[in-house]
Protein backbone atom coordinates (compact mmCIF):
# COMPACT_ATOMS: atom_id res chain seq x y z
CA UNK A 1 0.00 0.00 0.00
CA UNK A 2 1.59 3.45 -1.16
CA UNK A 3 2.47 5.46 1.42
CA UNK A 4 -0.20 8.42 2.17
CA UNK A 5 0.92 11.35 4.55
CA UNK A 6 4.07 13.42 3.45
CA UNK A 7 5.63 16.21 4.61
CA UNK A 8 6.24 18.12 0.88
CA UNK A 9 4.20 17.13 -1.93
CA UNK A 10 5.64 18.37 -5.27
CA UNK A 11 3.65 18.42 -8.32
CA UNK A 12 6.46 17.93 -11.61
CA UNK A 13 8.97 16.04 -11.89
CA UNK A 14 11.50 18.11 -14.02
CA UNK A 15 14.92 20.05 -12.90
CA UNK A 16 12.85 22.38 -10.51
CA UNK A 17 10.91 19.89 -8.83
CA UNK A 18 13.81 17.70 -8.90
CA UNK A 19 16.32 19.66 -7.05
CA UNK A 20 13.59 21.47 -4.49
CA UNK A 21 13.05 17.58 -3.76
CA UNK A 22 16.74 17.03 -2.93
CA UNK A 23 16.88 19.95 -0.78
CA UNK A 24 13.86 18.94 1.40
CA UNK A 25 14.59 15.29 1.28
CA UNK A 26 18.39 16.07 2.59
CA UNK A 27 17.07 18.19 5.72
CA UNK A 28 15.17 15.06 6.54
CA UNK A 29 11.57 15.46 4.99
CA UNK A 30 9.64 13.17 3.62
CA UNK A 31 9.08 14.34 0.10
CA UNK A 32 6.96 12.83 -3.24
CA UNK A 33 7.32 13.60 -6.42
CA UNK A 34 4.23 13.60 -9.19
CA UNK A 35 5.26 13.04 -12.62
CA UNK A 36 2.14 13.43 -14.97
CA UNK A 37 4.47 11.30 -17.77
CA UNK A 38 5.27 7.70 -18.15
CA UNK A 39 9.02 8.79 -18.07
CA UNK A 40 11.49 11.82 -16.87
CA UNK A 41 12.80 14.19 -19.85
CA UNK A 42 10.05 13.41 -22.45
CA UNK A 43 8.75 14.96 -24.20
CA UNK A 44 10.44 18.03 -24.31
CA UNK A 45 9.98 21.04 -22.52
CA UNK A 46 12.71 23.47 -24.25
CA UNK A 47 16.47 23.71 -25.88
CA UNK A 48 18.01 22.98 -22.84
CA UNK A 49 20.18 25.79 -21.65
CA UNK A 50 21.50 26.15 -18.70
CA UNK A 51 23.71 28.90 -17.11
CA UNK A 52 27.29 27.57 -15.58
CA UNK A 53 26.10 28.39 -11.78
CA UNK A 54 22.89 25.82 -12.24
CA UNK A 55 25.21 23.52 -13.99
CA UNK A 56 27.63 23.41 -11.10
CA UNK A 57 24.64 23.57 -8.51
CA UNK A 58 23.93 19.50 -9.61
CA UNK A 59 27.02 18.77 -11.10
CA UNK A 60 25.55 17.26 -13.99
CA UNK A 61 28.54 17.75 -17.06
CA UNK A 62 28.01 14.56 -18.39
CA UNK A 63 24.48 15.83 -20.16
CA UNK A 64 26.46 18.87 -21.85
CA UNK A 65 26.43 18.86 -25.34
CA UNK A 66 27.76 22.01 -26.52
CA UNK A 67 29.19 25.04 -24.86
CA UNK A 68 28.05 28.79 -25.78
CA UNK A 69 29.53 31.89 -25.53
CA UNK A 70 26.97 34.36 -26.68
CA UNK A 71 24.48 35.37 -29.26
CA UNK A 72 24.58 36.43 -32.52
CA UNK A 73 21.37 38.56 -33.56
CA UNK A 74 20.47 38.77 -37.07
CA UNK A 75 17.62 41.88 -38.02
CA UNK A 76 15.59 41.65 -40.65
CA UNK A 77 17.57 44.17 -43.01
CA UNK A 78 20.45 42.14 -42.67
CA UNK A 79 22.48 43.93 -39.37
CA UNK A 80 24.19 41.62 -36.89
CA UNK A 81 24.39 42.45 -32.87
CA UNK A 82 26.69 39.71 -31.41
CA UNK A 83 26.10 39.69 -27.34
CA UNK A 84 28.54 37.94 -25.58
CA UNK A 85 32.65 37.23 -26.04
CA UNK A 86 34.31 34.66 -27.95
CA UNK A 87 36.26 32.26 -25.53
CA UNK A 88 34.21 33.43 -22.39
CA UNK A 89 31.57 30.60 -21.26
CA UNK A 90 27.82 32.22 -21.38
CA UNK A 91 26.02 29.20 -20.78
CA UNK A 92 25.78 25.33 -21.69
CA UNK A 93 23.70 23.02 -23.93
CA UNK A 94 22.36 20.01 -22.31
CA UNK A 95 20.44 16.72 -23.36
CA UNK A 96 17.42 17.68 -21.38
CA UNK A 97 16.43 13.81 -21.43
CA UNK A 98 19.71 13.24 -19.38
CA UNK A 99 19.60 16.25 -17.55
CA UNK A 100 16.42 16.06 -16.13
CA UNK A 101 16.62 12.26 -15.23
CA UNK A 102 20.08 13.50 -13.64
CA UNK A 103 18.56 15.95 -11.50
CA UNK A 104 15.38 14.11 -10.27
CA UNK A 105 17.92 10.98 -9.48
CA UNK A 106 19.68 13.39 -7.07
CA UNK A 107 16.42 13.75 -5.30
CA UNK A 108 16.35 9.71 -5.14
CA UNK A 109 19.15 9.20 -3.65
CA UNK A 110 18.53 12.55 -1.03
CA UNK A 111 15.30 10.05 0.30
CA UNK A 112 12.83 11.36 -1.94
CA UNK A 113 10.20 9.43 -3.71
CA UNK A 114 8.94 9.72 -7.44
CA UNK A 115 5.40 8.42 -8.74
CA UNK A 116 5.43 8.14 -12.64
CA UNK A 117 1.50 8.65 -14.44
CA UNK A 118 0.67 10.43 -11.68
CA UNK A 119 -1.10 14.10 -11.23
CA UNK A 120 -3.57 15.83 -8.95
CA UNK A 121 -7.28 16.03 -9.40
CA UNK A 122 -8.63 18.41 -6.78
CA UNK A 123 -6.99 19.46 -3.64
CA UNK A 124 -8.45 21.38 -0.14
CA UNK A 125 -5.84 23.40 1.78
CA UNK A 126 -6.32 22.72 5.87
CA UNK A 127 -5.17 24.02 8.94
CA UNK A 128 -2.55 21.14 9.22
CA UNK A 129 -2.01 21.39 5.17
CA UNK A 130 -3.06 20.49 2.25
CA UNK A 131 -5.17 17.28 1.25
CA UNK A 132 -4.74 15.86 -2.17
CA UNK A 133 -6.69 13.73 -4.53
CA UNK A 134 -4.80 12.49 -7.46
CA UNK A 135 -5.04 9.71 -10.11
CA UNK A 136 -1.90 7.19 -10.33
CA UNK A 137 -1.73 5.06 -13.11
CA UNK A 138 -5.33 4.70 -13.58
CA UNK A 139 -6.57 4.93 -9.66
CA UNK A 140 -7.47 6.95 -7.47
CA UNK A 141 -5.72 8.36 -3.90
CA UNK A 142 -5.98 11.03 -1.15
CA UNK A 143 -2.44 11.96 0.30
CA UNK A 144 -2.39 14.76 2.76
CA UNK A 145 0.84 16.90 2.82
CA UNK A 146 2.37 20.00 5.27
CA UNK A 147 3.55 21.68 2.16
CA UNK A 148 2.22 21.13 -1.48
CA UNK A 149 5.00 22.77 -4.66
CA UNK A 150 3.71 23.29 -7.77
CA UNK A 151 7.11 22.77 -10.35
CA UNK A 152 4.29 22.27 -13.16
CA UNK A 153 5.69 24.68 -15.96
CA UNK A 154 3.90 27.04 -18.21
CA UNK A 155 0.15 25.02 -17.87
CA UNK A 156 0.60 24.82 -14.12
CA UNK A 157 -2.24 22.36 -13.04
CA UNK A 158 -1.23 23.96 -9.76
CA UNK A 159 -1.29 27.46 -10.42
CA UNK A 160 -4.93 26.90 -12.75
CA UNK A 161 -6.25 25.47 -9.16
CA UNK A 162 -5.44 27.46 -6.52
CA UNK A 163 -6.27 30.75 -9.11
CA UNK A 164 -2.29 31.83 -8.71
CA UNK A 165 -2.83 34.38 -11.92
CA UNK A 166 -1.72 33.60 -15.28
CA UNK A 167 1.48 34.31 -17.02
CA UNK A 168 1.02 37.73 -19.13
CA UNK A 169 2.27 36.01 -22.32
CA UNK A 170 2.97 32.80 -23.43
CA UNK A 171 4.89 31.76 -26.33
CA UNK A 172 3.98 28.86 -27.90
CA UNK A 173 6.87 27.11 -30.78
CA UNK A 174 8.28 24.08 -32.37
CA UNK A 175 11.67 23.00 -32.38
CA UNK A 176 13.67 20.93 -35.31
CA UNK A 177 17.15 19.63 -35.95
CA UNK A 178 18.49 20.63 -39.32
CA UNK A 179 21.19 19.00 -41.62
CA UNK A 180 23.89 20.88 -43.65
CA UNK A 181 23.23 23.98 -41.96
CA UNK A 182 26.66 25.54 -40.04
CA UNK A 183 26.35 28.30 -37.72
CA UNK A 184 29.04 29.71 -35.88
CA UNK A 185 30.92 27.35 -32.95
CA UNK A 186 29.81 28.23 -29.98
CA UNK A 187 27.12 30.68 -30.60
CA UNK A 188 23.63 30.93 -30.98
CA UNK A 189 22.14 32.19 -34.15
CA UNK A 190 19.08 34.52 -33.83
CA UNK A 191 16.89 35.74 -36.78
CA UNK A 192 13.62 37.91 -36.97
CA UNK A 193 11.73 39.10 -39.50
CA UNK A 194 8.59 38.07 -41.39
CA UNK A 195 10.49 38.01 -44.55
CA UNK A 196 12.86 34.57 -43.07
CA UNK A 197 10.17 33.10 -40.95
CA UNK A 198 6.93 33.75 -42.64
CA UNK A 199 3.94 33.77 -39.82
CA UNK A 200 6.48 33.06 -37.00
CA UNK A 201 8.68 36.03 -36.89
CA UNK A 202 11.97 34.69 -35.46
CA UNK A 203 13.47 31.80 -34.83
CA UNK A 204 16.75 30.63 -33.23
CA UNK A 205 19.76 28.08 -34.07
CA UNK A 206 21.92 26.76 -31.20
CA UNK A 207 25.01 24.21 -32.89
CA UNK A 208 24.62 20.54 -32.22
CA UNK A 209 27.91 19.06 -33.32
CA UNK A 210 27.65 15.96 -31.61
CA UNK A 211 27.69 14.30 -34.84
CA UNK A 212 30.07 13.43 -37.87
CA UNK A 213 27.04 15.17 -40.11
CA UNK A 214 26.87 19.32 -39.48
CA UNK A 215 23.65 19.92 -37.48
CA UNK A 216 22.04 22.61 -35.76
CA UNK A 217 18.78 22.49 -33.86
CA UNK A 218 16.28 25.26 -34.76
CA UNK A 219 13.87 26.74 -32.52
CA UNK A 220 10.82 28.23 -33.77
CA UNK A 221 8.97 30.60 -31.32
CA UNK A 222 5.10 31.26 -32.68
CA UNK A 223 2.99 34.31 -31.33
CA UNK A 224 0.08 32.55 -31.88
CA UNK A 225 -0.73 28.74 -31.67
CA UNK A 226 -1.49 27.53 -35.08
CA UNK A 227 -3.39 24.28 -35.75
CA UNK A 228 -0.85 23.54 -38.96
CA UNK A 229 2.47 23.80 -36.35
CA UNK A 230 3.52 19.87 -35.59
CA UNK A 231 6.48 19.18 -32.97
CA UNK A 232 8.36 15.92 -34.22
CA UNK A 233 9.99 14.05 -31.91
CA UNK A 234 13.66 13.28 -32.86
CA UNK A 235 16.52 11.29 -32.37
CA UNK A 236 18.31 11.19 -28.49
CA UNK A 237 20.79 13.10 -27.44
Amino acid sequence: MKQSNWDVIIVGAGPTGGRAATHLASLGHSVLMLEEHSEIGRPFQCAGLVTPKALHEVGLYDTVLEEIDGARIHGPGGSLVPVGTDGKLRTYVVCRKKFDQGVVQQAMESGASLWLNSQPRSAETTPEGVTLKIESNGEEMDLKCKLLIGCDGAHSWTRRYFKMGRPKEMMIGFQAEVLGYKGTDRWLEMFSGSEIAPAIESFWSRPNTNSVTSKSRWNYPCKKARSDFRTTQWQEC
